[in-house]
């Protein structure tokens, strides 16, 4: 799948993450994350790039085990509020905390995509 800026906006909680990410060293070096926000700055970063026409590509082939459910619930929530307030910096109506806590809690997917890469 490939993601644009048009994606990206009207699925603000899915996309780029470092966690299992990987990025041309070549555009690190023009900027790299911004340190000042709470959270979701891989998101951020990924998002300047989209807006000056790049592209994330998302292959569904490549899986990382990396969650974070095993954590407390008290750290869960802070970690969702801190990706949710970075969020809202660059999101226009995606730093609702508790929106997105629901969604979580309720397990609803954000994005799915199939074996073909498609949403």
């Amino acid at each position: 799948m490939v993601q644009d800026i048009e994606l990206a906006r009207a699925h603000p909680g899915w996309g780029y993450s470092n966690g299992a990410g990987g990025f041309r060293a070549a555009l690190w070096r023009q900027r790299q994350f911004r340190e000042d926000l709470p959270g979701c700055e891989d998101r951020e970063w990924s998002w300047y790039w989209l807006e000056r026409d790049r592209r994330c590509v998302v292959d569904p082939g490549l899986v990382v085990d990396h969650d974070h459910t095993h954590d407390s619930l008290p750290a869960i929530y802070r970690r969702a509020r801190r990706e949710a307030e970075g969020l809202a910096t660059f999101a226009d109506g995606a730093g609702d905390a508790e929106g997105l806590l629901a969604e979580w809690w309720s397990q609803a997917p954000v994005l799915r995509l199939d074996a073909a890469g498609t949403v």
